[in-house]
C-alpha cells in the first residue's frame, strides 16, 4: 500500500514510446479544451455586465415588454378592424404581438362598436392609435353600441339564426356560433341552463339573457328511436358511442321500443341521463 505511487510511476516508465505520446497528446487537447472553455465563459460575462443599463424612472418597467410607448412607423389607410385579416394589420405595420391581440379579441366575441374601442387593444400604444384613428371605418356599428331599434329583446332558442344573435348586446359571432352549434347538435335547447354547457359565459351576460329567453318546444328537433343509425345516434351530446351502442343493442333484444321508459333499462343510463335525454325521444 504504500508503495503503490512508486508502481505507478514505474509503469507509465514501462510504457512504449507510442503509448507516451499518446498520453502526453490527450493531456495536452484536455488543457487546450478547459483553457477554451474558461476564455468562453469569461466572454460572456463580458457581454452579460455591457448590457447593463441604467433604468430610466421616467419611463413605464413595462414598456420593454409590451412596447405600449414606442412609436411604431405605420403605412396607414382605411380599414375595418372587426374584418381586416392578419395580412392586412401586417401591411398597416402593426407588431405580430399586437396583431394576434387584436385576432384573439375576435375570436373569442370580441366587437369594436366605435372608433375610440380600437384605442383598447392591448400593446397598441397612444401614438400607434393616434395614427390610425382617423382611417378606421366600422361598417355595422360606427360610432355607438347596438341602438335599442336594433337589440334584440326576445330570443327565442330554438329558431333563432346566427347572424341575428349576435344582435344581442354582449354576443359576438364567436359565442353566437358556439350556441347555435351545440343547439343543432342537441336538437334544440330545453332549459338555460344548457347554454353554460354550449359556451362558459360571463355570469352577466348569462343573467342578461335568461331575462329573455324563450325555448319554444315546437321546434325540437327529436331522435326517432325505432329507425335511428347507431352512428347518427352517437353524435348526440348527451349520448355518445358506448351508451349508443348499448341503446341498439336494447332495440334489436325488443325488435321496437313500446316505450320510452325502457331506456331506463339500457347499462350505462341512470335517473340523470334518462331525465336528460327523454325528452329529445320519439317512438
Amino acid at each position: 500500500m504504500k508503495n503503490w505511487k512508486k508502481i505507478s510511476w514505474l509503469s507509465l516508465l514501462k510504457m512504449s514510446r507510442l503509448e507516451r505520446i499518446a498520453s502526453i497528446s490527450m493531456l495536452l487537447l484536455c488543457s487546450i479544451l478547459l483553457l477554451l472553455l474558461h476564455l468562453k465563459k469569461k466572454q460572456e460575462n463580458r457581454v452579460l455586465i455591457s448590457a447593463i443599463r441604467p433604468i430610466d424612472f421616467n419611463t413605464s418597467l413595462y414598456n420593454d415588454v409590451f412596447n405600449t410607448n414606442t412609436i411604431q412607423e405605420l403605412h396607414p389607410f382605411y380599414f375595418d378592424p372587426n374584418t381586416l385579416d392578419a395580412i392586412g394589420f401586417a401591411k398597416l405595420g402593426l407588431r405580430e404581438k399586437t396583431i394576434k391581440m387584436i385576432l384573439n379579441y375576435r375570436k373569442k366575441g370580441g366587437h369594436f362598436y366605435k372608433t375610440a374601442d380600437f384605442a383598447k387593444v392591448w400593446t397598441l400604444s397612444e401614438q400607434e392609435y393616434n395614427q390610425l384613428k382617423a382611417f378606421i371605418q366600422l361598417s355595422t356599428f360606427e360610432n355607438n353600441t347596438i341602438s335599442k331599434s336594433q337589440a334584440i329583446r326576445q330570443i327565442d332558442w330554438n329558431s333563432i339564426d346566427s347572424a341575428t344573435l349576435t344582435r344581442v348586446n354582449g354576443i359576438g359571432p364567436y359565442i353566437a356560433h358556439k350556441l347555435i352549434s351545440y343547439r343543432n347538435l342537441l336538437g334544440g335547447y330545453i332549459k338555460s341552463e344548457q347554454l353554460l354547457e354550449a359556451y362558459k359565459l360571463k355570469d352577466s351576460l348569462y343573467t342578461y339573457i335568461v331575462a329573455m329567453s324563450v325555448f319554444n318546444p315546437v321546434y325540437l328537433k327529436k331522435i326517432p328511436i325505432n329507425t335511428i343509425a347507431e352512428l347518427e345516434l352517437s353524435k348526440h351530446p348527451y349520448i355518445g358511442d358506448k351508451m349508443a351502442k348499448n341503446i341498439i343493442l336494447l332495440r334489436s333484444s325488443f325488435k321496437k321500443f313500446d316505450k320510452i321508459e325502457q331506456l331506463k333499462q339500457v347499462p350505462l343510463m341512470n335517473e340523470e341521463k334518462y331525465r336528460k335525454i327523454a325528452p329529445y325521444i320519439q317512438l
